[in-house]
């Protein structure tokens, strides 16, 4: 449970100057090293504060909003957005979760009145009781230590949310977006689109994300049920990927015919913006509202860090795999696309317009 993410805006800001002063090589991997290590604190620990202040109606957009928002000077563009937050942190409210727990009853309710009073006091007095008496009953889990939590996050009662959670977030992974971003220029290679193209078809391609996101931002979150955007999100990316791979197959390096090339890429860039509309934003919300507050934080950080250790490996294996069996690399992900659909059809309980105390209900806990 969270009072302000401010803590790790500072050393993010310091990673920021280290990089772009750097002198040498050991002072940028140390900067990278820095920013990386602050990226996946904020990474685990927004989303949950967003979740612990926001209406449950208006949870994933306001989560979502995290995603829209020569090398000196582009290293240097960390800086002010973490300073911004820094300064940011000193007006924006405690968590009233964190507050109640604190036994900061006043404060707490005057703040969900301050950010929930236009839905109306009686829905703020129901909040407000639901959070004091969900906070009560989970009293003797104050100031859990990591390896109690630990024990807790994989223990019969939540180790169906904490597998959940990890899969949804490791899906940002798994869907294949991160090896179709950082490998497209050899992806685009191995279709025939190579040179300055291949340059212009990359800018293309990040600029589908940013539409993506306006899309998902205006017309999905919160409008559509959680479990319907990520297994349409899911079975998405599974069939434009497969088009990907089939097109692949048919006009391989070389062919004479470069329309199939350009389609596959056509393809890439709706795959882009469907990651975008139903996966980008969503997972860090719909991850962050299955675990009780006592596990909330520390669980997120778990699903976190299984993402990153899941890009490290990535990472390994793709040039190797790309080298070695080409666009048929793709149907690794097809593959998980496609499991990643079945769970969330069936398996994921839809958690859209409830409050983080009625999500227990569930997982078969009663709210208090």
């Amino acid at each position: 449970m969270l009072d302000k993410p401010s803590e790790h805006l500072h050393q993010a800001a310091v990673a920021g100057g280290i990089q772009a002063g750097s002198i040498n090589i050991g002072m940028l991997i140390a900067g990278r090293a820095l920013a990386g290590i602050s990226s996946g604190m904020l990474l685990a620990l927004v989303p949950v504060y967003i979740a612990e202040i926001a209406p449950p109606q208006k949870r994933a957009f306001l989560v979502g909003m995290q995603g829209l928002m020569t090398w000196r000077i582009p290293l240097a563009m960390q800086i002010p957005a973490p300073i911004v937050m820094l300064v940011g942190c000193y007006f924006i409210p405690f968590s009233p979760r964190w507050l109640v727990k604190q036994e900061r009853y006043e404060e707490a309710k005057a703040v969900l009145v301050r950010l929930q009073g236009h839905m109306g006091q009686e829905f703020v007095d129901r909040e407000f009781i639901q959070i004091q008496e969900q906070i009560s009953f989970e009293v003797y889990d104050r100031n859990l230590p990591w390896y109690k939590a630990a024990i807790a996050l994989f223990s019969k009662q939540y180790l169906k949310r904490t597998l959940l959670a990890c899969f949804i977030v490791a899906m940002s992974q798994l869907s294949g977006t991160s090896v179709i971003s950082n490998f497209q220029n050899v992806f685009y290679g191995i279709v025939g689109v190579k040179g300055k193209t291949s340059l212009l078809v990359s800018g293309v391609f990040g600029t589908m994300g940013v539409i993506g996101t306006v899309i998902y931002l205006f017309f999905v979150a919160d409008k559509w049920r959680r479990t319907t955007t990520l297994w349409v999100g899911a079975l998405s990316m599974c069939i434009t990927l497969s088009i990907c791979i089939a097109l692949s197959a048919e006009f391989p390096t070389g062919s004479p015919d470069i329309s199939g090339g350009y389609a596959a890429i056509a393809f890439i860039f709706i795959y882009s913006t469907c990651f975008a509309i139903f996966f980008n934003d969503l997972i860090y919300a719909a991850s962050s509202e299955l675990f009780p507050h006592f596990l909330r934080s520390k669980g997120m950080s778990v699903a976190v860090w299984g993402k990153a250790v899941i890009a490290i490996v990535i990472s390994q294996i793709t040039p190797v795999a790309v080298k070695n069996i080409s666009w048929r690399y793709y149907s690794v992900y097809i593959s998980f696309n496609a499991v990643a659909a079945f769970i969330f059809y069936f398996m994921l309980p839809e958690t859209r317009g409830k409050t983080l105390e009625e999500v227990a209900a569930l997982f078969g806990v009663a709210p208090h």
